[in-house]
Formats: C-alpha cells, structure tokens, sequence
C-alpha cells in the first residue's frame, strides 16, 4: 500500500498525452494527492506543485513528440518540474510504495542535472508562481523511474553481495550498469580519477545503501588513476 500521512495514493489511468494522431494512456497521480505528496518531501527540496501543460520528445513515448495537457507537477527546488505522469509499469507503482525510492529519484535528478541535463529536460515553461523562478524546467519522469528501477530492481542485490570495486568492474562488463560513453574493449573500464564516473558509481551505491541500509557496501579506491589490464 502506499501510505502518505495514513492515506493511500494510487496511481490512476491518465489520458491527457497526445502523440501525433494517438491518444496515450499512461498512469499519473490524482491531483488532490499532490498537497501531501508536497509536504511529504518538502525537506528534499519539493517546494510545491502545479498543474500545467507541456510537450517534448521524451521515454514515455520512446522519445517521440508528445503533448501532455492537465499534468500534475511537483515544483522541486524552485526551478524544475517533475511531472507525477509515468508509464503504466511496476516500477511506477513502487515509486510511492517504498519509502526510500522517491528520495533516491532525488539523489538521481541532482547527479543528471549536473552531469546530463539536456537528456533529461524535456521543455521549460512560463511561470507565475510567486514561490518559484519564471521559467521552469519540465524533467523527464518516465526516463528518470525506468533508470531507478535499473539501479534498484536490477542492480542492488547482485551488488549488495560485492566484496570489491574490482568485482564489481568485472560484473559491470556484462551489466552494463554504468557505460563511460567509450567503444569496443575499453567501454566498461571505468576511471575512478574522472569525476563523472566517480560520482556516478557514488550515486549507484548511495541509493542501494538507501535500500539496503544496515548493509556493509565495498568501498571505492583511494586512488588518483586505475589503470586495467586487459
């Protein structure tokens, strides 16, 4: 059940996205839940929320042009929007059923706003809220759930179990978890000294020690550079 302040919030069919000629119909949180869900996770950085349309390419549709019309946003850090619309997956449901998966998703919205923030904003939107700054950033929800979900559902347990950062290089090879954006044998050697993939395998850990927190996780090395044979 998802519980916010005793009462349950469900996740409901939302029609209101446009793609060409089709009509999608995905899930969205019910806009009388957004209030609580607000004040539930104003310490991360939720300062309010709004109703308002967009467009875009984005992962809902597999980036292909939609409208979103009458989208329930929560306004995070004055500045960006997280539409509550997502697609009809298990991991959506998740999302508000476990406690630790909403403050992980804010763990991972800050590392892709510094690192990649043109893939994950989908369209900036004027506005009139005076708590807020005059144009906002519409983030891409669907994206940034289905990379949760890898981390979380995919990713913590094999992890968790890992005694070494050398173990988990040699398990990210097939995984595919992190990808340091090289080709052919170098792709999945990843460089602790780049802050990039320094910070994001942090980000990894951070969250499943969010799901597992009495759990020891391996450290990373304390190392200027890794050099790997291959």
């Amino acid at each position: 059940m998802n519980e916010l302040f005793g009462d349950a919030i469900k996740l409901q069919p939302f029609d209101r996205i446009l793609s060409g000629f089709d009509k999608l119909t995905e899930l969205a949180v019910s806009i009388s839940d957004c209030s609580k869900i607000t004040e539930k996770y104003r310490y991360l950085g939720i300062t309010g929320y709004k109703i308002g349309d967009f467009s875009g390419n984005c992962f809902i549709n597999r980036y292909l042009p939609c409208e979103f019309y009458r989208v329930p946003m929560l306004i995070y850090r004055s500045r960006y929007l997280i539409p509550l619309v997502f697609r009809d997956s298990p991991e959506s449901h998740l999302l508000f059923q476990e406690s630790y998966r909403i403050p992980s998703l804010i763990q991972l919205i800050d590392w892709e706003l510094h690192f990649n923030p043109k893939s994950i904003i989908i369209d900036s939107v004027a506005n009139n809220y005076s708590y807020a700054e005059k144009e906002l950033f519409v983030l891409d929800t669907g994206y940034l759930t289905f990379r949760l979900a890898e981390i979380i559902d995919v990713a913590s347990f094999p992890v968790s179990k890992m005694a070494s950062y050398e173990e988990f290089l040699s398990w990210n090879r097939e995984a595919h978890l992190l990808d340091n954006g090289h080709k052919g044998r170098h792709s999945m050697i990843l460089n602790i000294d780049n802050d990039r993939e320094h910070t994001e395998l942090q980000l990894v850990l951070a969250i499943i020690q969010n799901k597992y927190p009495h759990k020891q996780l391996f450290q990373l090395p304390q190392i200027n550079r890794i050099s790997e044979k291959i």
